[in-house]
């Protein structure tokens, strides 16, 4: 018997090209489903476009989506085989294109060099994209949270198709290459997608619920063989970016010429720790890359106590000091000052520098403080980039009271808003690509508080949202001096979610159409690990709230409704005390949305945040004080599935169409 797979287009096809229905093919849709036929849907719509109808149709096959940009393979799709296999709910996307991002940062450089106007959805808000589509603002979302295409404006002066032609000439040097189609639809915007196959059909017009339709439009830039030529770009063609460095760093890349491989180390008054970490990262190179060209960079603020002196002085010369006994290619070490705002982010901006000039292929960078790290975390950093990933963020085993930050706020929240299961998106150390170092130089935020305080999930973002390949690797424990999540922790707070909640505004067109989360690939094998008491003193933080609640409610006012006031005050007064998950997400919410508005001077608006954060923090800790690493676990992970199932809250919130 011979096996059948059906493939549809959607608009036109599937779809009732007029009301976007799929009433009239239900009688074949029944018989395919009685034959165990499957069908894949092929289309140019996105995944959020995409994903409510392949649940409504009942579907577990995988689907085509952006013009073959990539393939969606459900969870559920047991008897489809992928590269890699899902861990959790989402489908495992497969990229056949570029990134979105590269198509864009390609389109502008192209664009400038032949002398035309080109503008894509990129440039557009979401409600720009309604009404060049015609569609509802909440499919005009989804129809905007592209990956691997990049749907073009025809040109103000009505060149169509020509200028979009135009725009793409001198495509060879960034192996892309132009597929057009026989129909032009001055209604609809042109197509510059990252994949799909050569010779495909005309451009389906699209009417109701749907984004753009199947096939190759004119002016659309296809990835071919030399996509390399895109990999060092900068973002939005920005050009050459200056970093000072040292005339003794200059001449030490000119002597290096190239590496494969960067290890960068941020420092401040850290000799106590760093000579370790120096150490760790030198046998992780030649352990796990001895045939590789590495280098060790310290971007150092200004120690005082000797770390720079100790990173120079670390012996790397004897391979048995790091028990390896092959031969080794020598790893190489720069000491260098960081110039610019005090902070981590302009250590790591001068790190990204010195890895462009270097042409480095994998790069990771470290906490200078880390007890814990081990070499193979130099393998489960570089390791994924050199197989294809762009960005490797950790996964750790932590104390269940340590990270109370992430595991309330930045992780439940980063996963609702960009949806993906990246557990710990500021937890320090990261591997990432070559590309990505220069993407990151590429943007306007180095004197900004990304610079100060906010790089860590800055990149982490920046990485999901501009359409990068993403993964986690385990490393087991972090130790590092872990502190009372009720003490002194005030700053920390204002400082990590403002950024967060400045990220949303710069990505709002990226994450509203977001509406699931699913995993990414994991690197590493998970382990139970010892790890270090911590003390917490619930009492403190329970009468910081009711303090709050009685002093604050004039401000609380300016972010949250009557009704979230009334039961925070509940809260404030029940015995036993109990913060509820779906109270906290509201809560969380209401403050993004006021932080955007600037309802209150922003820092004024964050510390207030800090009694409820305590607040919420102490019936945590109360909930969950006899529950092992597993139980607290599936406690975070029901209050990330909370901040999903209220996301339609925060556009309302976000929109000015809810809340307050």
């Amino acid at each position: 018997m011979t096996a059948l797979i059906v493939f549809t287009d959607l608009d036109g096809c599937l779809l009732d090209e007029e009301t976007g229905t799929y009433e009239a093919a239900d009688p074949a849709l029944q018989a395919l489903r009685r034959a165990e036929v499957p069908l894949v849907l092929c289309t140019g719509k996105t995944r959020a476009e995409v994903e409510p109808l392949h649940r409504r149709l009942g579907l577990e096959s995988p689907y085509v989506v952006e013009n073959g940009g990539a393939i969606a393979i459900p969870a559920s799709a047991h008897a489809w085989k992928g590269p890699l296999v899902p861990r959790g709910g989402g489908p495992l996307v497969v990229p056949l294109g570029a990134p979105r991002v590269r198509l864009v940062e390609a389109l502008a450089e192209i664009a400038a060099e032949v002398g035309v106007s080109v503008r894509g959805f990129a440039d557009l808000t979401v409600e720009e994209v309604g009404e060049h589509t015609g569609l509802p603002l909440e499919d005009a979302r989804r129809a905007a949270a592209r990956e691997y295409d990049e749907p073009l404006l025809p040109p103000p002066d009505g060149s169509g198709r020509q200028g979009a032609g135009r725009a793409t000439a001198p495509r060879a040097p960034r192996g892309t290459r132009v597929l057009g189609g026989p129909r032009r639809l001055p209604e609809r915007p042109h197509d510059a997608g990252g994949g799909g196959p050569p010779g495909a059909g005309p451009p389906a017009r699209r009417k109701r619920g749907g984004g753009p339709g199947p096939g190759p439009s004119p002016g659309r830039a296809r990835p071919g063989a030399g996509a390399a030529g895109l990999e060092r770009g900068r973002a939005g063609g920005a050009g050459a970016v200056s970093v000072p460095l040292e005339p003794k760093v200059e001449d030490r890349l000119r002597e290096l010429g190239e590496v494969d491989l960067l290890v960068g180390i941020p420092s401040f008054n850290n000799a106590r720790t760093i000579g370790h970490v120096v150490r760790a990262a030198a046998a992780g190179f030649a352990k796990y890359f001895p045939g590789r060209r590495a280098v060790i960079v310290n971007s150092d603020g200004g120690s005082s106590d000797g770390t720079p002196e100790i990173v120079t002085g670390a012996d790397f010369s004897s391979p048995g000091r790091i028990l390896v006994s092959r031969p080794l290619t020598p790893v190489h070490k720069i000491v260098t000052p960081y110039h610019g705002l005090p902070g981590k982010g302009s250590a790591f901006r001068t790190i990204f520098a010195i890895a462009e000039r270097l042409g480095a292929k994998a790069c990771a960078v470290v906490d200078s403080d880390l007890r814990s790290i081990t070499p193979g975390w130099i393998e489960l950093l570089l390791g994924p980039v050199l197989e294809g990933f762009d960005f490797v963020a950790p996964l750790y085993l932590r104390h269940k009271y340590d990270g109370t930050i992430t595991n309330s706020i930045v992780y439940p929240l980063t996963r609702a808003l960009y949806g993906k299961e990246v557990r710990q998106p500021i937890g320090g150390d990261f591997g990432f690509s070559g590309r990505v170092a220069s993407h990151y130089l590429g943007k306007p935020v180095w004197e900004s508080d990304v610079a100060r305080f906010g790089i860590d999930i800055w990149m982490t973002t920046t990485a999901i949202a501009d359409g990068f390949r993403v993964c986690q690797s385990f490393l087991g424990a972090k130790i590092h001096d872990a502190k009372d999540p009720g003490a002194d922790l005030a700053g920390m707070l204002v400082q990590v979610v403002s950024s967060v909640f400045d990220l949303m505004e710069t990505y709002g067109d990226r994450w509203g159409a977001v509406m699931v989360a699913e995993e990414v690939p994991l690197f590493g094998f998970p382990h139970g690990v010892g790890l270090e008491p911590i003390h917490v003193n619930v009492e403190r933080m329970i009468g910081i709230l009711r303090q709050g609640a009685s002093d604050l409610r004039e401000v609380w006012e300016k972010a949250l409704p009557p009704e979230d006031l009334a039961a925070l005050a509940m809260v404030a007064e029940a015995t036993p005390f109990h913060f509820p998950d779906p109270l906290w997400v509201r809560v969380v919410y209401g403050f993004a949305a006021a932080y955007r508005r600037r309802t209150l001077p922003r820092d004024q608006l964050l510390r207030s945040l800090v009694p409820l954060y305590l607040g919420r923090t102490a019936s945590f800790v109360l909930q969950t004080a006899e529950s092992g690493a597993e139980d607290v676990e599936h406690v975070i992970r029901d209050l990330a599935d909370e901040f999903v199932r209220q996301k339609e809250y925060l556009l309302s919130l976000w929109d000015g169409n809810g809340g307050r």
